[in-house]
């Protein structure tokens, strides 16, 4: 039974020609480049410095729900990560022990069974009225210019 760190290193590179890549262009399911670079990312900077060592067969929701939850910046290991970078790094494990369970190295995909995070907005402040009338300026220059320019022909 391989590792977490065994199964995963590299998993999203272009590298390997029976790899996820070659797989998903197969099916014409092919991400753009940085979709992948991205969960490679995540890859190298989260997931496998915390479950590396784990036994794939080993790893069970309840220890990736604690992480994913848990989740702090690689930089400092103290700020929380944002909601929707948790779940795109729950969507990063889903795909790993999905190829996993695809290689029957697993039986089932313990990923799969971590809910989603409810991702809670930033709250936004109003324009103040000097950027809402630079706004509103633009617009309307940016329409004058497209009539003048059409007029003109």
């Amino acid at each position: 039974m391989p590792t977490f760190k065994q199964f995963a290193e590299g998993f999203f590179t272009p590298d390997d020609p029976q790899g996820v890549r070659m797989r998903d262009k197969m099916r014409n399911k092919q991400s753009g480049e940085m979709d992948y670079q991205n969960k490679q990312r995540f890859l190298d900077r989260y997931l496998i410095p915390e479950f590396g060592d784990y036994l794939l067969d080993s790893i069970t929701p309840v220890i990736i729900e604690d992480y994913i939850l848990e989740m702090v910046s690689f930089k400092d290991h103290r700020t929380p990560l944002s909601d929707d970078t948790k779940n795109k790094a729950l969507v990063c494990m889903r795909k790993v022990f999905h190829e996993a369970e695809r290689k029957r190295i697993v039986r089932d995909n313990p990923a799969e069974k971590v809910g989603m995070i409810n991702a809670r907005s930033k709250e936004r402040k109003p324009f103040s009225p000097t950027v809402f009338v630079n706004v509103v300026f633009a617009i309307f220059y940016k329409q004058f210019q497209q009539t003048a320019f059409s007029a003109g022909r």
